[in-house]
């Protein structure tokens, strides 16, 4: 799906943005409260994004607790303001739905980096780069926001 999507954004001239989401102080759960509960944070985060996502939509888990979504026609618009929106909403909804553990909550907020595939890119590892980049700027930035490329 991941590859599709970038292949249709390529082939047809569609807009594609890229989200990179990173649960903020994952490591803390892991340490804290034990592996197991991080495993089921990082459920409870996919639940909230698959829901969120649209068909068209990729979402995929990257590795630890970092995810990624392929966006396509998310953003016809030249300011690109709808990515960002859609972000913000993602960030929000986790941030406002703790993990219930046996009626144990557990506040759980992620970091989100957005790019764009633009025609200078010459790939999705360019604009996952500038996502990354972007995310590392809001954990940078107190964690828990968007920040753009």
């Amino acid at each position: 799906m991941f590859q599709q999507a970038t292949a249709d954004s390529y082939r047809y001239k569609r807009s594609l943005s890229v989200v990179m989401i990173d649960i903020d102080f994952f490591k803390r759960i892991n340490d804290t409260l034990d592996h197991d509960m991080g495993d089921k944070a990082i459920k409870h985060v996919a639940k909230i994004l698959k829901m969120s996502s649209r068909n068209a939509d990729c979402v995929a888990r990257t590795g630890g607790e970092e995810f990624v979504l392929l966006l396509p026609d998310t953003d016809p618009d030249p300011d690109r303001a709808g990515t960002f929106k859609l972000a913000e909403k993602l960030r929000d909804r986790i941030s406002k739905k703790p993990l219930d553990v046996n009626g144990k909550f557990i506040d759980i907020t992620v970091s989100v980096g957005v790019s764009y595939v633009k025609e200078h890119h010459d790939t999705i590892e360019s604009a996952l780069s500038e996502a990354d980049d972007a995310l590392y700027k809001a954990k940078e930035s107190g964690r828990n926001n968007v920040q753009l490329a």
